[in-house]
């Protein structure tokens, strides 16, 4: 039973964190879009790839990826959109051998192809990676942060109270008020959790029934 309209309120705030952080929205929100941005891309490419081809391939890639895939289209520059890769790459890129853009263009050059679509793959991933943690911390900003600090710190402790069962007594026991600054860490933490739980039923039901 609800205590008061502040723990009605709470509720309301976290029910719909819980729906914006919903994993197949996410997937639909921005990373249907980017997927089929990347298979709408059509720009004809001279094998071996060559450290040039590289250079004019991947802002092309990117600049078609952030006009058509992107929640909030961008137009970037021929310059821009060769920094935002380069950047991408160095940030998300990881192989066994490298790292970073050197790692990718170490992939892709001198390669028919098979070493380029893996970089332009991995490229993908990272734009959706990138617009993921945007997506996250707009979701707080616009529903948790921009909230007033007591209000936040109601919404930690009906949280606590909402989930005791399931929380260690390290976090369980804490005051709240030490929460609200890292509440956002905490609570994706959980959905991810509540994700992954999901995808093991939804896996071993599909087991069962073949």
């Amino acid at each position: 039973m609800m205590n008061s309209k502040y723990d009605f309120s709470a509720k309301k705030v976290l029910d719909r964190l819980f729906d914006l952080l919903n994993e197949e929205l996410i997937e639909k929100l921005i990373d249907e879009p980017i997927d089929l941005a990347v298979y709408t891309f059509q720009l004809k490419i001279a094998t071996p790839i060559t450290h040039s081809e590289f250079k004019r391939v991947i802002p092309a890639f990117v600049h078609h990826l952030y006009k058509k895939g992107l929640r909030l289209p961008q137009l970037l520059s021929g310059h821009k959109a060769f920094a935002e890769a380069a950047y991408l790459l160095e940030s998300y890129y990881l192989n066994e051998e490298a790292t970073g853009y050197d790692g990718a263009l170490l992939d892709a050059v001198g390669t028919n192809m098979e070493g380029f679509e893996l970089v332009l793959s991995r490229l993908s991933e990272s734009i959706k990676s990138a617009e993921r943690e945007k997506y996250l911390k707009w979701v707080f900003i616009d529903n948790f942060f921009s909230l007033n600090w007591e209000f936040r710190k109601r919404i930690v402790s009906f949280y606590l109270k909402q989930n005791e069962a399931l929380l260690p007594a390290e976090i369980r026991d804490l005051d709240p008020a030490r929460l609200v600054d890292c509440f956002h860490e905490l609570f994706i933490s959980h959905v991810l959790a509540e994700s992954m739980i999901g995808q093991v039923l939804s896996a071993d039901r599909h087991q069962n029934n073949s």
